[in-house]
């Protein structure tokens, strides 16, 4: 069986997403900068949902086309 993989991200400053795994906490990147939003990425990479604990931050419907701008594939 193979073993998922939870992607957690931050946003800062509406533009700059940090991607990472979920064995870190969402806290860790706090001093990046001011985070605007936070959660978690579908393994499919098609959106974003939930909310950091650590950071009392919210996802934004908007998130994954930051993200997608970012990683070089805008489709929408």
């Amino acid at each position: 069986m193979e073993k998922k993989i939870m992607i957690k991200y931050i946003i800062i400053d509406n533009l700059f997403p940090i991607i990472f795994q979920g064995k870190f906490s969402h806290s860790n990147f706090k001093h990046f900068g001011n985070i605007t939003s936070a959660g978690f990425i579908s393994e499919n990479f098609e959106n974003c949902y939930g909310y950091s604990q650590s950071l009392n931050l919210n996802s934004k419907p908007d998130d994954i086309y930051v993200i997608k701008i970012f990683l070089g594939n805008n489709e929408k």
